[in-house]
């Protein structure tokens, strides 16, 4: 029994397999070929059919699309003509809206692919997969802001390479944390079972990828 996982992008994909006792028996980075993302997406939907159809897992884990509504405030200080400092503030969309189409383009169809094959997917949080898999869900205060992302990746990285993973990316490694929590999932999933025994909802088919 296999566990699949994937860190999706619209330039580069990790991906990871692991096995019913939670050993990574294989991890990558696909990178598809296209002119444009619309191309790049018609080569990860023909690649990750083939990969589903090759590997067999019983579940599927994808880290969910960054919000297109999330937002910063920026702010500035500017001086008005007596020369007064005065601050101001904008609101400045965190993903720009042609990036977060591909985001949810690349996510819909790995969805659509998991359906038609009949694997059950779920979709996490990138907070909530560090969280299980390095501990925490965002970087230190103490590390730059700029840097912030930079060592989030490399703790993963390195976390990966701890439980005997061979990343050959960030991209890969990340991947390999989804399916950790995936694998993590099955487990609270299994345990619950077992004290609410009627329940029937999505967790009951990852129960059974777990048998």
């Amino acid at each position: 029994m296999l566990l699949a996982g994937f860190d999706i992008s619209s330039v580069a994909i990790g991906w990871s397999l692991m096995d019913r006792q939670g050993k990574v028996v294989a991890c990558g980075t696909f990178k598809p070929a296209g002119i444009d993302v619309w191309g790049r997406l018609g080569s990860f939907a023909a690649w990750l059919d083939r990969f589903l159809r090759e590997h067999k897992p019983r579940a599927v884990a994808i880290e969910e699309p960054l919000r297109s509504d999330a937002s910063r405030t920026e702010r500035s200080t500017i001086t008005d003509r007596n020369g007064r400092s005065i601050m101001k503030e904008r609101s400045v969309s965190i993903t720009p809206l042609t990036t977060a189409r591909a985001l949810y383009g690349f996510a819909g169809v790995a969805r659509m692919i998991c359906s038609l094959q009949g694997l059950p997917c779920r979709e996490v949080n990138q907070r909530a997969w560090r969280k299980d898999f390095i501990g925490v869900a965002q970087a230190p205060r103490e590390i730059p802001a700029k840097q912030r992302t930079h060592w989030l990746k490399a703790t993963a990285f390195a976390q990966a390479q701890r439980i005997g993973a061979k990343p050959d990316s960030h991209d890969a490694s990340d991947a390999v944390g989804v399916c950790s929590w995936l694998y993590g999932e099955i487990l609270r999933s299994a345990r619950a079972a077992r004290s609410t025994p009627a329940r029937h909802t999505v967790e009951s088919m990852f129960r059974s990828a777990a048998e």
